[in-house]
């Protein structure tokens, strides 16, 4: 399994925009409409990290503990102070919503 082209292939079906040619090769067991307009330039572009960052923000409102979140992210204190700790839009309801995402069965 190429797990590069598998991750592509979950983020062209969230709706982003991947090239074919990331996802060539690639059995999508009866997926394939979901992902036909894959490239198409309307779908927005997959930030890189955005996983990670979006994980350390809402894991540093729920823990309210710079020290264990840096240890945690394998971030030092400083740049959690910097660049996580007051980010716009992140409430305590919109952390629950975050951490209650759970795939669907």
């Amino acid at each position: 399994m190429n797990v590069r082209k598998l991750y592509d292939f979950i983020r062209a079906l969230s709706g982003y925009r991947i090239s074919k040619r990331s996802l060539y090769g690639l059995d999508k067991e009866g997926y394939d409409a979901l992902v036909a307009d894959s490239g198409n330039e309307s779908r927005p572009r997959w930030i890189n990290d955005a996983m990670r960052h979006t994980g350390i923000t809402y894991y540093q409102k729920v823990m309210q503990n710079v020290g264990k979140v840096a240890d945690w992210a394998g971030n030092s204190v400083a740049v959690i102070h910097s660049h996580y700790r007051a980010v716009k839009g992140v409430t305590d309801k919109t952390s629950k919503q975050f951490w209650a995402i759970k795939p669907t069965q």
